[in-house]
């Protein structure tokens, strides 16, 4: 892995907090909340049972899947997990549901969602 080059300490002060965080490679918090649950989502079959019990998985073709998504008329309900999990995971595109290995899937969410 290449480390990304740091500007100076006295450029710190300068930046806007989106450009320190994209020097970094730190996700806003809003993607990096995405980044959260679809790593849960992926490792539903691991997790406690009440958690896989969260989510239903269904088969659209044979090489990869999706999940169902619960139908909420309240705003409060869109919030839940049962709903944002397969929501995000039914959203990003297939070769990062189909990754091989973990730490592949999140070196490829990550990119995805900086983009």
């Amino acid at each position: 892995m290449c480390k990304p080059q740091l500007l100076a300490q006295s450029t710190y002060s300068q930046l806007p907090a989106t450009a320190f965080l994209s020097e970094l490679h730190w996700l806003p918090v809003n993607s990096r909340i995405t980044f959260k649950l679809a790593c849960l989502t992926l490792h539903t079959t691991g997790q406690p049972a009440y958690v896989h019990m969260l989510v239903h998985h269904y088969t659209q073709s044979t090489n990869q899947f999706f999940f169902n998504v619960p139908h909420f008329s309240a705003e409060f309900g869109k919030r839940s997990f049962s709903y944002l999990a397969p929501t995000i995971w039914n959203g990003l595109p297939v070769n990062i549901r189909l990754s091989p290995t973990f730490n592949t899937f999140k070196l490829c969410l990550k990119t995805h969602l900086f983009n």
